[in-house]
């Protein structure tokens, strides 16, 4: 099975022109479908699938790390990890709607 692509589903051209606004409406869109609190019936399967939507928006969010990601994929992400010289920044596992910030607003 091959890997998903963070950017599947939004066509390039539109990518090209709005990027961040759409990445960012996509993401919201996203995360409140599968906000494990809104899917109490199968809140494991919910948050695996919101984990996955933010580390996509993390990528594709930052120029940087979606340069690295179109470049060489998943892999390019996960270089220098563990080498004492990875950088911070992100959500790294947290709850985005906890975190203090632009994506608090979202629950309303």
């Amino acid at each position: 099975m091959s890997p998903t692509r963070f950017d599947e589903g939004i066509s390039r051209r539109k990518l090209s022109t709005d990027r961040g606004q759409i990445i960012h409406i996509a993401y919201r869109k996203l995360s409140m479908k599968y906000h494990p609190d809104k899917n109490q019936d199968n809140k494991e399967k919910a948050q695996k699938k919101f984990i996955e939507i933010s580390h996509a928006y993390e990528v594709l969010s930052d120029p940087e790390k979606k340069s690295k990601y179109d470049r060489y994929g998943e892999a390019g992400l996960n270089e220098g990890q563990g080498q004492g010289g990875g950088g911070g920044g992100g959500f790294q596992g947290q709850d985005p709607f906890e975190m203090p910030g632009s994506l608090a607003d979202l629950r309303s």
